[in-house]
């Protein structure tokens, strides 16, 4: 269970959209800025905390904390990393179109200082949403 929501597109998507909003706030709202940085200092940390913990428990599965590998990725055997090839695929021809429609999005609209941040949001839970839909149609 522990694994399964370290390793959930859903604890990632939640942690990056903390983040985008921890920049908004510090951007828009001066007073809410240390309540959003002990939200977002907390949940990293219990993140942290539940990795060791699972790390500790399981130690032929452990997960790196500081590594530049997504932890959903598998490539225990042929066919996960087949699987993982195919999915990433898929992610570099979406991003080959959003990147140049995100810029035209930010542009169209300068005066909304919230638009970066939903188009990096959008973009990010698109990549992760696609990768999972390919993961889970080719693993189950």
């Amino acid at each position: 269970m522990l694994e399964r929501f370290i390793r959930s597109p859903f604890t990632m998507m939640f942690y990056m959209a903390l983040v985008i909003l921890f920049l908004y706030i510090t951007s828009e709202h001066e007073g809410l800025i240390s309540l959003m940085l002990w939200v977002t200092l907390s949940f990293s940390a219990a993140y942290i905390l539940m990795i060791v913990v699972h790390n500790y428990k399981n130690p032929d599965r452990k997960v790196n904390i500081f590594t530049l590998i997504p932890y959903e990725l598998k490539e225990e055997d042929e066919g996960q990393e087949w699987m993982t090839n195919k999915a990433c695929r898929k992610v570099y021809v979406f991003f080959y179109f959003a990147v140049p429609v995100g810029a035209i999005i930010i542009t169209m609209y300068p005066i909304f200082p919230e638009v970066p941040l939903i188009v990096l949001f959008v973009m990010a839970a698109v990549q992760y949403s696609i990768y999972w839909y390919e993961a889970y149609r080719y693993l189950h």
